[in-house]
C-alpha cells in the first residue's frame, strides 16, 4: 500500500533519488487518494440530489437536525482522514527523515552553505577535517556529494532570505540572515541535479542556480583530496575573501 501511495504522490514529479524522499511522496499520495474519494462522493451526492429534487414539489432547504448532523459528521471525518493523519505521518516522517541525526558510522559529510544575491557558495572541510583553514574546499554554484552517505548542510544568508531547493531529493530549506538552518541530504543515485532558489530574492532570482553532482564514494574521496591539496596552495585565510566560513554550531 505504501508503495502504491508513493507512486501516486510521485506522479508527474521528478524522479526521487534520495533515501527519505519516498516518505513525502507517500504522504502526498495518501492526501491525493482521500481527496479524490471525497470528491467522488460529493459529486455523486450532488447528482443524486439534483435528480431527486427535480420531481419534488417543494424542495427542502436542508436545515433539518439530521442534515446538520450529517454535515458535522462528514466534515469531522474529512478532517480526521486528511489533516490528522497528515499531521501524525508527517511528523513521524520528519523525525525519521530530514530531521534525524546521522551517526558517526554513516560517515556524514558536513557542508557550509552561504547564500547571497545571487550566488550559492559551498564549503567543505579539507584534509585536516576543520573548517576555516586554508585547505577548505570552496566552490561556487557547484556542490559535490558522495552517494549513499548523509550530508549535513548548514545554511546562512548574507543578505535576504533564500531557499535551497533540490526537487529530485525532495528537500527545500530556507537560508536566513542572522541564523543557521540545517538540512540533511541522502542521495542514492549518481548524477547531476539542479539546485534552485525557491524564495524570490530580487531582480536576478531566476539566475540563482547551482548543480549538485553525486559521485561514487571512492570518486568523491579522490575529488575531495585533490581539491583540498589545490586549495592549500591557492587560498590564504589571511588575505582571501574566500574565508567566509564559520565554526559549526557558533552563533552568527
Amino acid at each position: 500500500m505504501t508503495d502504491l501511495l508513493r507512486r501516486i504522490g510521485a506522479f508527474g514529479r521528478s524522479p526521487d533519488v534520495s533515501a527519505t524522499g519516498w516518505r513525502g511522496d507517500a504522504l502526498f499520495g495518501w492526501i491525493t487518494v482521500v481527496v479524490a474519494v471525497v470528491l467522488a462522493i460529493v459529486l455523486g451526492h450532488l447528482l443524486l440530489v439534483v435528480l431527486r429534487r427535480r420531481a419534488a414539489p417543494s424542495p427542502s432547504r436542508g436545515d433539518t437536525r439530521e442534515a446538520r448532523l450529517l454535515i458535522v459528521g462528514a466534515t469531522l471525518a474529512l478532517f480526521l482522514a486528511v489533516d490528522a493523519v497528515a499531521l501524525v505521518r508527517g511528523s513521524a516522517d520528519l523525525e525519521e527523515g530530514v530531521l534525524r541525526r546521522p551517526v558517526a558510522s554513516e560517515r556524514p559529510v558536513d557542508v557550509e552553505v552561504l547564500a547571497q544575491q545571487w550566488l550559492w557558495s559551498f564549503r567543505l572541510a579539507g584534509a585536516d577535517g576543520r573548517f576555516g583553514t586554508d585547505d577548505d574546499i570552496v566552490t561556487l554554484h557547484d556542490l559535490r556529494l558522495p552517494r549513499g552517505r548523509p550530508a549535513r548542510l548548514y545554511l546562512r544568508s548574507k543578505d535576504v532570505i533564500h531557499s535551497l531547493y533540490v526537487p529530485q531529493l525532495r528537500v527545500k530549506r530556507d537560508a536566513q540572515p542572522g541564523a543557521t538552518t540545517e538540512l540533511l541530504l541522502e542521495p542514492t543515485r549518481e548524477g547531476r541535479y539542479e539546485i534552485a532558489c525557491a524564495q524570490h530574492c530580487g531582480l536576478n532570482h531566476y539566475k540563482m542556480r547551482g548543480t549538485l553532482e553525486v559521485l561514487g564514494d571512492a570518486a568523491w574521496e579522490r575529488w575531495a583530496a585533490e581539491e583540498s591539496a589545490r586549495a592549500a596552495t591557492q587560498i590564504s585565510s589571511r588575505t582571501s575573501d574566500g574565508n567566509w566560513g564559520w565554526p559549526l554550531g557558533a552563533t552568527p
